[in-house]
């Protein structure tokens, strides 16, 4: 199964602390966001059992690139910051609840970061897997 989340991909940010001592996470209404616009694609139950997950998320190339530059990098892999683990990490706890029971039960995982001159997206392909049949010893 495949899930997009149009517009530009965002790494998860620490929560943050209030004056008072409040923490609060400054990304809850993105992370509901990307929740709804993922379980619109994915009208089924919670998934409970193992899974593998896939997520490539596409990264707008800067304005102050250069149209030959753009090109070229179009499709690309994004050496630079954010980390990809940042990024990983929002839409694992995003989906927690929603299209997942949680995201313990991911036991197989790959992310890339590519640059996208049209179109900045994340893509995620959700795999669910028998581990009796596809663990394989080390």
């Amino acid at each position: 199964m495949q899930i997009i989340i149009s517009g530009n991909p965002v790494p998860l940010m620490r929560h943050r602390h209030t004056n008072n001592g409040h923490t609060y996470n400054p990304q809850a209404y993105l992370m509901k966001q990307i929740g709804w616009e993922a379980k619109s694609q994915f009208p089924g139950d919670i998934i409970t059992t193992p899974i593998s997950i896939s997520m490539t998320f596409f990264i707008p190339i800067p304005n102050s690139y250069s149209e030959k530059k753009k090109l070229a990098l179009d499709g690309k892999y994004v050496p630079k910051r954010p980390d990809t683990s940042n990024f990983v990490k929002l839409y694992e706890d995003a989906l927690n609840g929603i299209i997942w029971s949680d995201d313990s039960i991911i036991v197989e995982l790959y992310a890339k970061k590519l640059y996208s001159s049209s179109n900045p997206r994340t893509e995620i392909v959700i795999k669910e897997i028998d581990i009796e049949k596809e663990s394989s010893p080390n």
